[in-house]
Parts: C-alpha cells; sequence; structure tokens
C-alpha cells in the first residue's frame, strides 16, 4: 500500500523520508526470497524484513514483502502482490484482474509465515504459506487466495553454493488456471561478499509459472539491488519480463 500511496501522490514526502531512514538504520537481516522462490533464510528474532520486486514489460508489476522475526527460526509479515500500473495515454493508470483466472486475481493482500528446521549444519527443511485475500469486487467465495510450500535447502561447506528442492500448492485466485501443485527451486552461488548469482524457478502451466535469472549486488551492508530477466514455462499465462527487486537487510 506504500507504493499506491506514494505514486498517487498521497503520501506526504516527509512520512516517506521517515520510512526509508526507519528501514536503513534498523536492525534488518534475511532475504526472503532468491526472485519467486523462498530462500530459506528466517528473519532473526525481533529484526524486520522488507522487499520490493516489479516485474517489467507493458504493465509494471509491483510486488511488496514485510516480515517479522518471531525466533526459533520463525517469522511471520504481510505481502502485497500484484499492484499493477500501466501507462496509458501518457498517464500512469492502476490496473486489476477481477475477471477471469487466466493471470491471478489482483491486488492480493497476504499474510506470510515461514518456519525453518535445522537437519544438519548443511541441510534444512522449510515449510511455509502465503494466505490472504484478494482485493478486487469479486463475490467473497472467489477472494480467499492460498500459496503454501516445503522446500528442502542445501549449502556447501564454504557456504558459497545453496541449493533449494520443493514443492508448492495453491489455488487459482493465486497462481491462475493451470496446475495448482508442482515442483519449484532454486540456486544461489555466491561470487564474492558484495555479488551473488541466482536463478529460481516455479514450475507448471499456470500463470506463475516462470523461471528467472540475474545478479544480486550488495551496494552497502544493509541494502541489495538484483536485476534478473524473466521467461515463462510452456503453455505458461505469462510473458518474458524484466525484474527488479531491492532488499532492504
Amino acid at each position: 500500500m506504500f507504493l499506491y500511496k506514494f505514486i498517487s501522490g498521497g503520501f506526504g514526502l516527509t512520512r516517506l523520508i521517515f520510512l526509508i531512514v526507519l528501514f536503513i538504520y534498523s536492525d534488518i537481516e534475511a532475504q526472503q526470497n532468491l526472485f519467486n522462490v523462498p530462500s530459506g533464510d528466517i528473519t532473526e528474532k525481533g529484526h524486520l524484513f522488507f522487499q520490493h520486486q516489479i516485474n517489467a514489460n507493458d504493465i509494471f508489476q509491483n510486488n511488496s514483502t514485510f516480515s517479522y522475526g518471531l525466533g526459533k527460526k520463525s517469522e511471520i509479515g504481510i505481502n502485497l502482490y500484484g499492484l499493477d500500473v500501466q501507462k496509458k495515454t501518457g498517464q500512469w493508470t492502476f490496473i486489476n484482474n477481477q475477471n477471469n483466472y487466466e493471470q491471478p486475481l489482483n491486488p492480493q493482500l497476504l499474510f506470510n509465515f515461514q518456519k525453518a528446521f535445522e537437519i544438519s549444519e548443511r541441510f534444512l527443511f522449510t515449510l511455509g504459506t502465503q494466505s490472504g485475500f484478494s482485493l478486487t469486487q469479486r463475490q467473497r467465495e472467489d477472494q480467499f487466495i492460498y500459496f503454501n510450500y516445503a522446500n528442502f535447502i542445501y549449502s556447501t561447506k564454504s557456504k558459497k553454493i545453496k541449493w533449494i528442492n520443493g514443492i508448492y500448492f495453491g489455488d487459482k485466485t493465486y497462481l491462475g488456471e493451470g496446475n495448482n501443485i508442482g515442483y519449484m527451486g532454486g540456486i544461489e552461488y555466491s561470487v564474492s561478499k558484495k555479488l551473488k548469482l541466482s536463478a529460481d524457478a516455479i514450475y507448471g502451466n499456470n500463470a506463475s509459472s516462470v523461471s528467472v535469472i540475474g545478479p544480486c549486488y550488495f551496494i552497502s551492508k544493509h541494502i541489495a539491488l538484483s536485476a534478473g530477466w524473466q521467461r515463462p514455462f510452456k503453455n505458461s499465462r505469462n510473458s518474458q519480463a524484466l525484474v527488479f527487486e531491492l532488499t532492504i537487510l
């Protein structure tokens, strides 16, 4: 909702500066997603996390994630997904989907929860959900949204490489029409302390089934910028896009 108010001019400059300062100087850690697949990193107890992603083609899709560490390798938070804008006749216009399931109904207000279980020094098992409501004019029975997942995560001894393999289960309100259960996975390679290379994929033929590959660069201890190229899987109701991601650590 921050982005919506900012673009529409309803978010005052003073409040915007305050929010930026709050994030930069708070103890914010973890990286929840590589691009679309949860990385398995859990926000530490009492700390905050923020990530904003833009998928850009003819439409600019905005997805924001806020999380708070609960301790015992668990976190909870709020997501605002599918806040889409498009330039028409020289003006930026907010658009939504409330008519069909070829694409997910949007925008969406979701609550996220993730819990990690440490199997060994190198193996981690995570369970998570992103569940909530579609902010559209559809009937109430169409509004509830859920996306659940389970991941096995392996990190090499040097911590330079992280592998993620798991499954997801969601509904058509979140995923769009197509399969509602499938494989998701990713890999992260640390080139240096400042540069990481990431690739992830949500496999299937639904509108959320895409793969993304690209670098993540830490411009400071607390701020990372990522950029990637999104490609849809065959028969997926999606399109190619450039992906930009801001993570405040």
